[in-house]
């Protein structure tokens, strides 16, 4: 006889907001059940994409910084962040303004401003 396993099937999440699970995974090694159940916990919360994406980068940069030296498993406390829509704190900077994580960041708040204007206009 021949037995089969049939592996759940894994919704994927439209984008903006699947893309948002991808940088979880790639990025912050978060395991793919926690980056998905966080990004949906903020969809629900009615975030802006890019407001999350903003949030998960500076976060990133939070724990590979001397601030967050003490932080054993980044993908685990990023994802608790994102879940509960912890915003890191405004004090802290990347060292490096021309490095590629910190245009990333500008880039994301920049977007954010733009999906929050073209929100108010919507209105």
């Amino acid at each position: 006889t021949t037995t089969t396993t049939r592996e759940p099937e894994i919704l994927r999440l439209p984008p903006p907001w699947e893309d948002l699970v991808q940088l979880l995974i790639e990025r912050c090694a978060a395991p793919a059940n926690r980056a998905r159940k966080a990004i949906q916990e903020a969809m629900d919360r009615d975030e802006y994409p890019a407001y999350v994406r903003y949030n998960i980068l500076r976060w990133l940069s939070y724990c590979t910084s001397g601030d967050g030296e003490s932080i054993n498993n980044i993908g685990a406390f990023i994802t608790s962040r994102v879940s509960t829509g912890a915003s890191c704190p405004e004090w802290h900077r990347p060292a490096d303004a021309w490095s590629d994580l910190a245009r990333e960041i500008k880039k994301a708040s920049q977007q954010w401003d733009q999906e929050a204007e073209n929100d108010r206009q919507r209105r």
